[in-house]
């Protein structure tokens, strides 16, 4: 998988977590520590922006400023993720219940990339019934 462009690198206190911008959810079902954040990263970049450095100019500008969107600085993290969909059935979570769940305590396991397509799919079987 290839990053999205659409996606933004989300960092706190050493957890570090992907945004998708267009589902307006987390990627990842926990946060993840630095080393694993970029061995994904690493695994989802072109060779090409790697070499150029584009990929650690994300990575910077998300522990600079809590994100990697730009311009830099423009975006309080809490402003990207207040409209989330991460609760059930698509509802927003409140700031603090993203930062606690998808912001804190960074693991180094394997990444679980939230499967929000399975949950469109309940919800969809659910609102047939």
């Amino acid at each position: 998988m290839r990053q999205n462009r659409a996606t933004t690198l989300v960092h706190k206190d050493g957890a570090w977590n992907l945004f998708d911008m267009m589902k307006r959810a987390f990627i990842f079902e926990h946060a993840v520590d630095e080393k694993t954040m970029r061995k994904q990263l690493m695994q989802d970049h072109d060779p090409g922006e790697i070499a150029s450095g584009l990929m650690e100019e994300r990575i910077e500008r998300a522990r600079e400023f809590g994100n990697a969107t730009k311009p830099e600085g423009k975006w309080k993290t809490e402003q990207i993720i207040m409209n989330n969909t991460n609760g059930k059935h698509g509802k927003s979570l409140s700031v603090d219940e993203c930062m606690e769940r998808f912001l804190s305590n960074p693991q180094s396991a394997i990444i679980t990339k939230h499967n929000a397509r399975e949950e469109e799919r309940t919800v969809e079987m659910e609102l047939a019934l």
